[in-house]
C-alpha cells in the first residue's frame, strides 16, 4: 500500500474534514464501538432488487484516516456482529478525542487495496476468478457522536452486469431452443480505481466468454436469460455466437451456431442488456434492451 502525504486523496480527506472540524463536537463521556452499516448500491434498473443486501458471510477490509492523513484502520477485516451491524475484527473504540475521520471499504477482503492517489484499487483483475468486486466512494464522518457511532458505507460495483433477452422470429412449425451464447472479443483482465473517479484499464479485448449455458426454448416474446453475468466495463466491436438446437417435424439438429459482430458497451456499476431476434434464415439482429 501507498500512505503518501500531499496528494490526491489527502487531499480531498483534509477538505472533507475542514468543514467538520470548527464545529467539532464535545468528546463523549463513554467510548462506543465502532459499527458499520452497509448496503450496496445495485447493478439494476428494479429499486426493489436483492442485490441492495450485502452479503453477510463476506467480509469486506475497511480503512479509516483522520485530518492529517493518518491511518487508524489500515485494511482491517470486518465482521458481523450480534446487532447486524458490521465492525472491525475483534471490535474496536472510537479513538479518543473524538476526531474527525474518512472512511473506505473494499470487498471482498483481501482482493482490494487503498492508495493514497487512486482510491480503492483492484490490481490485475481476470474474469476467471468470478467474484464480485465492491468499494466504497470517501465516506465524510464526523465522529462517533454523530449517528451514535454507526458508519454509513455504501457499497458500489466495480464491475458491469451484461445480460441478455431473446426471442425468435421464425417458421410456424420450426423450434428453436438456445443452448449457448458466446462473446468473442472481450477483454478479461484489468485493473481498477476509484479515484477521481470510477475507472477500469483493460488488457487486450480477445477473451472468449460463455454468458449463457442452459436450455431455453424460443418464442416470438422476449425472454430474458437469468440475471446476467459481470464484466470488465469497456466498449468495442464483439462477436457473439448463437448455440441452439432445432426441430421441425421429425428432423432434429442439435448444436447449430449462427453469430453477429455489435458494438458492445460496458459501464461500471451498471447494467447493459441486449436483446438478440433469431430471424427465419438463422441470422441473429441484435439491439439495445431498453425493456
Amino acid at each position: 500500500m501507498m500512505h503518501r502525504p500531499g496528494n490526491i486523496l489527502l487531499f480531498c480527506i483534509t477538505a472533507i474534514l475542514a468543514g467538520c472540524t470548527a464545529n467539532r463536537a464535545t468528546p463523549a463521556a463513554i467510548r462506543e464501538n465502532m459499527r458499520f452499516n452497509v448496503a450496496v448500491t445495485p447493478n439494476t434498473r428494479i429499486a426493489a432488487s436483492s442485490d441492495k443486501e450485502y452479503p453477510d458471510n463476506v467480509p469486506f477490509a475497511v480503512w479509516a484516516l483522520d485530518s492529517g492523513g493518518k491511518y487508524l484502520l489500515d485494511g482491517v477485516p470486518s465482521e458481523l456482529n450480534s446487532e447486524g451491524l458490521w465492525q472491525p475484527e475483534g471490535g474496536m473504540l472510537w479513538p479518543e478525542g473524538n476526531p474527525a475521520l474518512v472512511f473506505l471499504a473494499a470487498s471482498p477482503f483481501g482482493r482490494g487495496l487503498c492508495n493514497t492517489e487512486k482510491g480503492i484499487v483492484f490490481e490485475d483483475y481476470d474474469l476467471s476468478e468470478d467474484i464480485d468486486l465492491l468499494y466504497t466512494d470517501p465516506v465524510r464522518f464526523k465522529n462517533q457522536s454523530s449517528a451514535h457511532g454507526i458508519v454509513p458505507l455504501d457499497f458500489r460495483h466495480a464491475l458491469a452486469t451484461l445480460r441478455f433477452s431473446v426471442r425468435a422470429r421464425i417458421a410456424d412449425g420450426v423450434s428453436l431452443t438456445v443452448r449457448k451464447i458466446i462473446i468473442e472479443g472481450l477483454g478479461t483482465e484489468g485493473s481498477f480505481s476509484s479515484i477521481p473517479a470510477a475507472a477500469w484499464t483493460c488488457g487486450k479485448q480477445d477473451g472468449v466468454v460463455t454468458v449463457f449455458d442452459g436450455s431455453e426454448k424460443l418464442d416470438e416474446n422476449r425472454t430474458v436469460l437469468g440475471e446476467g453475468t459481470y464484466q470488465i466495463p469497456q466498449s468495442g466491436m464483439v462477436s457473439v455466437k448463437v448455440v441452439f438446437d432445432y426441430k421441425s417435424g421429425e428432423v432434429t439438429v442439435e448444436g447449430m451456431q449462427t453469430d453477429a459482430k455489435m458494438q458492445m458497451k460496458l459501464v461500471t456499476g451498471k447494467v447493459s442488456q441486449y436483446l438478440i431476434t433469431v430471424t427465419s434464415g438463422f441470422d441473429l439482429d441484435i439491439e439495445k434492451d431498453n425493456s
